[in-house]
């Protein structure tokens, strides 16, 4: 049966599932849809929040990472939130988010990177 009355924002990032075969994709509203072996962990606005335009998703084995423009990052299942540069002005967008093992490095549109580790 075909979805009905749900508003699909753009996708803007794709994951694969670490834990066999799928994958994540993740609109630019923050709506997070999972495939195949992938496991769903929550998403933006099934928690009734508003981000900014979201542009990365990163996976790990039991859970996911996402991050906004503005550089905010929300984390999903076993992702731990190390911080976020939201409330900071930035003089470029942020474009992506690194796991590293102990936190996460946020990458901007310069190629420049913050991170942020336990």
């Amino acid at each position: 049966m075909p979805y009905t009355n749900i508003h699909v924002s753009n996708i803007v990032a794709f994951s694969p599932a670490l834990t066999g075969r799928g994958y994540e994709v993740v609109g630019s509203d923050g709506g997070v849809f999972s495939f195949g072996s992938a496991d769903f962990y929550g998403s933006i606005p099934s928690y009734g929040a508003h981000a900014s335009t979201i542009v990365g998703i990163t996976t790990s084995i039991e859970g996911y990472y996402l991050v906004g423009s503005n550089g905010g990052v929300y984390a999903f299942g076993d992702c731990q939130f190390r911080g976020s540069l939201a409330s900071t002005p930035l003089p470029v967008p942020i474009v992506g988010l690194i796991p590293t093992g102990d936190g996460y490095e946020i990458i901007n549109a310069a190629g420049g990177s913050i991170k942020f580790l336990s």
